[in-house]
């Protein structure tokens, strides 16, 4: 009754996605600027299911076949094809002040989509996009000291996903998942000489399930990494 190696799935699957967007820039005073723009996707979704009958039970049917070409009326095609369209409008926003050389605090928000999994589609579905709201706000800092250009950057973010998609252990693949929260901070600072450059990164997130705030799985609270290069001329 068990079967070590099943198969769940057999897809065939294509998706074209068009897309277009319009942004603009208004420069309010010498030291404040205004971003804003939105963009549309239209995707369409091309699916064939390889492996549509695989819980067939009849008499005489071999008991060691996983996609069955037979049901109650005789043959049919073990395949199905299926396709769906969606289309998504993702606007976003930005906010950027510079009051000083070298300083610029900046923030911005917008809305975004994740296309479908071939999985969760259904024949002539619009297609259920995950959908994104994100925001996130910093300050960045550059200096040129000599031969050295230095920067460094801080910066808070907030992304909220509808439906996530979740790596299941169990099944050994991404799984349809409930929304899904993320908040964090990340630091980054950055030297870059003409003999060497160096880099250190910081991130902290914390990211939970809406529906009943545990953590999410396989997303890392920190992150830290280092970077250090160097180069010149070889004789």
């Amino acid at each position: 009754a068990i079967t070590p190696y099943r198969t769940d799935f057999r897809f065939g699957a294509g998706e074209t996605n068009v897309a277009g967007y319009l942004d603009a820039e208004l420069r309010l005073t010498r030291f404040l600027i205004l971003r804003g723009g939105v963009r549309g996707d239209f995707f369409l979704f091309d699916v064939q299911n390889r492996c549509a009958q695989m819980n067939v039970v009849m008499p005489g049917a071999p008991l060691d076949q996983e996609c069955y070409s037979l049901d109650r009326y005789g043959y049919r095609d073990p395949a199905e094809r299926k396709s769906a369209t969606g289309l998504v409008v993702q606007p976003r926003v930005a906010l950027q002040l510079q009051p000083v050389r070298g300083l610029t605090i900046a923030g911005s928000y917008g809305h975004g989509a994740r296309s479908a999994d071939p999985l969760y589609l259904a024949d002539g579905d619009n297609a259920p996009f995950a959908q994104i709201r994100a925001g996130e706000g910093g300050v960045l800092f550059s200096r040129t000291l000599g031969p050295v250009a230095l920067s460094s950057r801080a910066a808070f973010f907030y992304t909220h996903v509808d439906k996530d998609l979740i790596f299941s252990q169990t099944v050994g693949r991404n799984t349809l998942a409930g929304g899904t929260t993320r908040l964090g901070v990340l630091g980054a600072l950055r030297a870059t000489a003409p003999f060497a450059d160096a880099a250190l990164h910081v991130t902290w997130a914390r990211a939970t399930f809406d529906e009943d705030g545990l953590l999410v799985p396989y997303v890392p609270d920190l992150v830290v990494r280092g970077d250090l290069a160097a180069h010149g001329t070889l004789p």
